[in-house]
């Protein structure tokens, strides 16, 4: 007998049975219900073909020369692949001592002959459904341990820039006094506040659209939930940035400025690679200037970033630099748009950019987390726009006391 012809998206079912006749009758009556039927006639080649493509279901003859149905449903249940398939037991013996050496040896149900089709057509479909709500749950437990994962290693990776912070900030606390150390509780106060239910939301929203029935309407739901999870991620760290920058005090550190250049550009190629833009390399040989690595490495990322929107698909992104001898000059251009004239003289100011400033959306916050990183350390920055399309965003970093440049050559 041939297999009967496949219906689209049909449950895959293997019918192993010795009588041709037993074999035709089966495959015509499930293959009347829009079932995909493969026969096979021993239970050999039953389980090479369970093996070469694993069915949705097994319907399993008991009496079969050579090897009968208990010993092959055994060695089903011996292949991690296999073993879960589930087994429906078929057989002109009914009694209840047969029924029940059925289950033990792993069946799921049992069909005695002769055949009938309404009886035949209930218990497969009831199998394959509790199969499919079996494997559902099986990928919703999966999804829920990729989830859990994904959480820990974000909240691992949040804790260790917040310790940086409080780090930087607990050693200047001797020096500040009671005022200082409040800001310090505040900052950390705003800090958990925001995290703690910010991850308990977004966790939630994962689990909900794990629910959704895949095709491009949920696609396009969960492209915007991506992006909309990027953007409060990003706006609660440069909220938090921002407040650090405003509270900073007393001495500033000294730091090498190659190295800031160089981290802030490789955390940058992922996002211009997304935009799909060429991110030239970073400028070596600068020397120190005055700041905290950590911070003027976020200072020129969220400039680079603030550049990228304003690039066209297929632009480039550049960083160059003059060094000084009492500072270094960043200038980065991108090519493609401007900045809207009225934006211009409020560019850098907390929340002064909330409208749709670029054709890549609104900048949020990095501009004034920048600006207010580099005017701590007494450096500036500013931006123009450029000619024919396109801005340029320079910033000026003071070297530390008694820095020299490098030497020329």
């Amino acid at each position: 007998m041939k297999p009967h012809p496949p219906a689209a998206g049909a449950a895959d079912i293997l019918v192993v049975d010795d009588t041709p006749a037993n074999l035709h009758l089966l495959g015509s009556m499930l293959g009347k219900f829009g079932y995909s039927i493969r026969p096979a006639s021993t239970g050999s080649l039953a389980l090479r073909a369970a093996q070469r493509q694993p069915p949705d279901l097994i319907l399993l003859d008991v009496m079969m020369p050579e090897m009968d149905g208990y010993e092959v449903c055994l060695q089903l249940k011996a292949d991690a692949r296999l073993k879960d398939i589930p087994v429906i037991f078929i057989s002109a013996l009914g009694g209840v001592d047969d029924k029940v050496k059925a289950f033990q040896f792993g069946g799921v149900d049992y069909i005695t002959k002769p055949f009938h089709a309404e009886e035949v057509r209930v218990r497969v479909s009831t199998h394959l459904e509790m199969r499919r709500q079996q494997l559902a749950a099986g990928r919703k437990s999966d999804a829920l341990a990729l989830l859990v994962n994904l959480r820990t290693r974000q909240l691992a990776e949040t804790n260790e820039k917040f310790a940086a912070l409080d780090q930087g900030q607990s050693q200047l606390t001797a020096q500040r006094g009671q005022l200082d150390s409040a800001k310090q509780q505040f900052l950390r106060f705003i800090a958990h506040e925001l995290r703690t239910p910010l991850n308990g939301l977004l966790g939630a929203a994962d689990l909900a659209l794990a629910e959704l029935v895949s095709g491009p309407p949920t696609a396009e739901i969960k492209k915007l939930f991506e992006e909309s999870r990027q953007r409060l991620l990003l706006f609660m760290e440069d909220a938090l940035l921002l407040s650090h920058a405003e509270a900073e005090g007393g001495p500033v550190a000294v730091s090498p400025l190659d190295a800031v250049l160089a981290t802030a550009v490789q955390e940058c190629r992922d996002t211009a690679a997304v935009n799909d833009l060429r991110l030239g390399p970073p400028p070596q040989g600068l020397g120190r200037v005055r700041g905290d690595a950590y911070f003027l490495t976020r200072a020129i990322l969220r400039l680079l970033e603030t550049g990228i929107k304003f690039c066209s698909p297929g632009g480039e992104l550049t960083l160059a630099a003059t060094p000084l001898a009492h500072e270094v000059v960043l200038v980065i251009r991108a090519s493609g748009h401007t900045v809207p004239e009225r934006f211009l003289p409020g560019f850098f100011a907390p929340m002064a950019n909330g409208g749709a400033v670029t054709p890549r959306g609104d900048l949020g916050l990095s501009p004034a987390v920048a600006s207010q990183i580099i005017l701590r350390v007494g450096g500036a920055v500013a931006i123009q726009n450029t000619v024919p399309g396109g801005v340029e965003i320079v910033a000026r970093l003071p070297r530390g006391t008694g820095e020299m440049p490098p030497a020329a050559g």
